[in-house]
């Protein structure tokens, strides 16, 4: 277990990167943090990523991020264990290893036997290089981040999205949808959003009737959509009048008194 004070910065010549220690401060396991007489802090990989995980989710507001963090952490400094090193030993071999592993599948693709993508290769190479970046910023240790020297991949917009579906095939699914009835009524307002929007699954069917507001006169009326669960726990919103709701063949939205306020 790699062991130190938390220090302030030191020289790069002072850093040893057989373990990650200066020399001086290895001899000194357990001292006081600086400034205070009444916290004792030792200082250790296992205890920075676990503050560093727990502020990205407080800061993010998202399990999911935190688990993909913690996964792909824990992933990574696997691979380095069967090495017997660790994340702050030689920055060159962890900076060559980091490449090997980002391009490396595991069990939980998505399309096992197929190559990793380019997005998720510099995903997982981003993820490793905010713990660094974590460590200099919070810990302000004086360590190379050798993830920013892994050369990224090239990524295409939209390579691996699915084809376009045509508008009539659009049009002609709505209608096909009985709207006289509740669920029907539902599946339309959904799908309706989800057109005029293009807003993630997730954020759809989080969506509520009080997240609704609809303003103007009947000539040109206006709906604001608010959703409240939106990726990094963001609240946004979305605008848009009955002209637009023409063009994506929309109806308009239906009012409190209509049935459709029971189909959530």
């Amino acid at each position: 277990m790699i062991e130190n004070s938390v220090k302030s910065r030191k020289s790069k010549k002072d850093f040893s990167y057989s373990n990650g220690v200066d020399k001086q401060h290895r001899q000194k396991p357990l001292t006081t943090m600086p400034d205070t007489a009444l916290t004792t802090y030792q200082f250790t990989i296992d205890k920075a990523i676990a503050e560093w995980l727990e502020q990205k989710r407080l800061r993010t507001g998202s399990q999911k991020t935190y688990d993909a963090y913690r996964e792909t952490m824990q992933s990574f400094r696997l691979m380095l264990s069967h090495g017997n090193i660790d994340l702050l030993d030689n920055p060159t071999d962890v900076q060559r290893l980091a490449a090997i592993w980002a391009n490396t599948r595991n069990g939980q693709m998505r399309r096992p036997g197929e190559d990793v993508s380019p997005s998720t290769y510099n995903q997982r190479l981003a993820i490793l290089s905010s713990f660094y970046t974590f460590l200099q910023e919070v810990y302000h240790l004086d360590i190379p981040n050798p993830i920013e020297s892994v050369k990224k991949w090239p990524v295409q917009a939209y390579a691996a999205a699915p084809s376009p579906i045509e508008p009539e095939t659009v049009e002609q699914g709505l209608l096909n949808i009985n709207r006289a009835t509740l669920q029907g009524l539902r599946d339309y307002a959904i799908l309706a959003v989800a057109l005029a929007t293009g807003r993630r699954a997730h954020e759809l069917v989080t969506l509520r009737f009080e997240h609704m507001k609809i303003t103007g006169g009947k000539k040109e009326q206006r709906v604001t959509l608010t959703f409240a669960h939106c990726k990094g726990n963001k609240q946004m919103r979305d605008n848009s009048t009955e002209k637009h709701h023409r063009v994506a063949g929309i109806s308009a939205c239906p009012t409190r008194e209509e049935p459709a306020t029971s189909a959530r």
